[in-house]
Order: structure tokens, then sequence, then C-alpha cells
């Protein structure tokens, strides 16, 4: 059953995170700094978030985010590791999940709700266990063990699959990745500078993320 808070099919926010390329991480923030940080990454250009669900309120700050930002971001939950996980992320209105791990009935928890779920995988025998169980697409992590070559090998044989490098991604190697054949990169913290979190300096955060932006249409000019 279709979550009530969803009103965008599935194919439509895994299509706008194609379309901006990247997925910002935000994990542990207190509610009002992470409303804060969403809204200068948004000003920079990157209109997708994910909230850890291991942060304080997580699920207060989804739905306050998608009341604040409307159309304007696409907000998701992430480190989301079981089925009431899910549907309470789902309740929250977040618009995608995110997963470190491949549990089959998480994937299929989120389908029951209409979100569409990015389960976490390593090697390619997960990445097609985990497309088979109907993920939409896939983290590959930790992508820093792996690197962008990985990508391009990997999608030879598995072409089309929406394969998402999170951990280890970062403004300076984010193009690599996109020029192997990734979908769309996870950056986290390599965005966002603890400094300018501690000294509320959200116009850096903006800097980074229009950076960010940029390097991604580049690499996909190339």
């Amino acid at each position: 059953m279709k979550s009530e808070t969803s009103t965008t099919e599935p194919s439509e926010i895994v299509a706008r995170i194609e379309l901006v390329g990247a997925v910002v991480i935000l994990r542990r923030l207190a509610p009002q700094i992470a409303v804060s940080v969403t809204q200068s990454i948004v000003e920079g250009g990157i209109g997708v978030v994910e909230l850890t669900f291991d942060s304080d309120g997580a699920t207060e700050s989804i739905s306050h985010l998608r009341q604040l930002m409307g159309d304007h971001a696409v907000i998701g939950a992430g480190t989301v590791l079981t089925v009431e996980a899910v549907r309470n992320a789902a309740s929250a209105g977040a618009q995608f999940i995110v997963a470190p791990n491949t549990q089959p009935e998480v994937i299929s928890a989120a389908a029951e709700v209409g979100v569409p779920i990015a389960p976490g995988a390593f090697s390619p025998s997960e990445i097609v266990s985990a497309v088979h169980c109907g993920a939409q697409m896939v983290k590959v992590f930790p992508a820093r063990a792996l690197g962008p070559k990985y990508f391009t090998d990997v999608l030879a044989p598995l072409r089309g699959y929406k394969l998402m490098p999170t951990g280890g991604v970062s403004t300076e190697n984010a193009g690599e990745y996109i020029r192997a054949g990734a979908f769309a990169v996870g950056v986290g913290s390599a965005l966002m500078k603890q400094e300018h979190i501690d000294n509320a300096d959200w116009s850096a955060i903006s800097r980074s993320a229009q950076e960010l932006s940029k390097v991604i249409s580049e690499a996909r000019k190339t």
C-alpha cells in the first residue's frame, strides 16, 4: 500500500535524483542545524538531501523539511535498517530511503509504502541481488575501497543499473565517478566542513554545493 504522504511516483523521485547527480548526506545534525544546512545546500544547486535515521529527531526533521522545502528539494531518510524504520520514514514524508546494506524485507517494505530505496551493496552479486529484490537504485558502499574504475568495470555487464557510490566521495573525485557511469554520488562530510557548521557559515556550504554541482555537470559533458 502506498504511503498517504507519498504523492510522487518512485520513478519520478529516482529521475530527480539522477538529474541532480548527488545526494548530500546529513548525519547526526541537530534539527535546526539540519534545516540551515539543507537550505544552504539547495541554494547551492544540490536539491537532494538524506537525513540519517541515527540522528536525533530524524523523523521530525524530515517532516519539517518536506513542509519547508516543498518541491524545491527531495528529502530522504538514510541508515534505514528495519521495516519499522521504513514505515516511520515514509510516515514522516521521506521521498526516498537509503540503507547501508541489502535486506529483502526492508526493500519490500519500501515498495509497500511507495518509496524508492537505495540499499547498500559492495560486490556485483550483492548489487544484482538488491535490484532483483526490487531496488530502483543501489548505494555502492564504501566506494573509497573500490575507486571509480570499479564502476566502469561493473557497469559493462550491468549496463543500466543505477549505482550511487558513497563513502569517500568528494568534490575532488565526484566527477571521476560520474564519468565512470554512476548515476549519482552520495556525499557527506566532505562537502561540509565542521568549522562551517560550528560557525554557522552557511554561505561556505552553499559554495561547496555549487562547486559539486558544477563538477557533476562538467563530468557529464565528457
